[in-house]
């Protein structure tokens, strides 16, 4: 792991071919894209398994650019676990100034003392929480050095099932212009970034040292990656970290309708004090406009 990193212009159309090799069927989900139901990838629901020795073909318009991923949606506590996972990334049309864009995928697994992987997928912890909590992590990245002064957009992009990560990156200053693939309207002073699984978040910024990523622990900082540096540039004056160009998103209706929901339980909905009543708006409207992809 990881699969091929996979860069689309925004807007244009893409074409993926997913051949199964496995033992066992797959379907493979595009996390975050807004795109045709029957290319979402969920198995049963929006198309048939890919079953082994067999193809399919996923196509669509990627509307937003921004740091997406794809990963397997089927026995997706096991295959995602054992590496079916893959940044994709929609380009602006117009990108940041950045000297280098470099994708990090998080993830974690449980080995054994022989640094092989555990085969323990279904244990019921671990079903009940959808994945399992690793005991050794890192982060793959897609360049390995820079230079001092070198401004670089980071794409943090967390696949592991259970893991939340919170992070700290050393050696470079910059900012958050980017959650879950939507730019901010005014980027985030960097301080530590907290990724749940499945979401993304984008840094600009500087380089004024060795780089390397961190998960603090209570004992030390657990290291994820780094980044080596090779050499310095001079070139790179400096200048404000700017917001990314915002997503043309449509825009909802004012809510129509109130209703209250009542959530329940949960994996640990057994302990007393598990029933949370919570106030939500449902919005009942017409649609500001109709994207039709062919």
């Amino acid at each position: 792991m990881p699969g091929p990193a996979i860069r689309v212009p925004r807007g244009q159309r893409v074409s993926i071919d997913v051949e199964n090799g496995l033992n066992e069927g797959t379907a493979v989900h595009w996390h975050g894209i807004r795109l045709e139901n029957r290319m979402d990838g969920v198995p049963v629901l929006t198309q048939d398994l890919i079953n082994p020795n067999d193809a399919k073909t996923y196509s669509f318009v990627p509307p937003d650019a921004g740091t997406y991923w794809y990963h397997s949606h089927y026995i997706s506590h096991e295959q995602v676990a054992r590496g079916m996972v893959g940044s994709l990334i929609v380009e602006e049309e117009t990108p940041p100034d950045v000297d280098h864009d470099i994708a990090a995928i998080l993830a974690d697994w449980r080995m054994e003392e022989n640094s092989r992987l555990t085969d323990e997928f279904t244990d019921m912890h671990s079903v009940a929480h959808a994945g399992y909590m690793g005991n050794f992590a890192r982060a793959f990245l897609s360049q390995s050095s820079v230079r001092i002064g070198d401004r670089i957009r980071l794409r943090l992009i967390n696949t592991a099932t259970n893991r939340i990560f919170p992070l700290t990156l050393n050696g470079a200053e910059g900012m958050v212009v980017a959650l879950d693939g939507m730019p901010l309207s005014q980027p985030k002073t960097l301080e530590e970034v907290i990724l749940a699984p499945a979401q993304r978040a984008d840094l600009i910024v500087d380089v004024t040292g060795p780089v390397s990523l961190d998960m603090p622990t209570r004992q030390s900082p657990y290291r994820l990656a780094d980044i080596e540096i090779d050499g310095t540039n001079i070139e790179r004056q400096e200048s404000p970290i700017l917001p990314l160009m915002a997503n043309d998103l449509p825009t909802p209706n004012e809510p129509t309708q109130h209703l209250a929901l009542t959530m329940m339980g949960g994996a640990m909905g057994g302990r007393r004090g598990g029933r949370q009543h919570l106030g939500i708006q449902q919005c009942v409207r017409s649609p500001v406009r109709t994207i039709r992809i062919i």
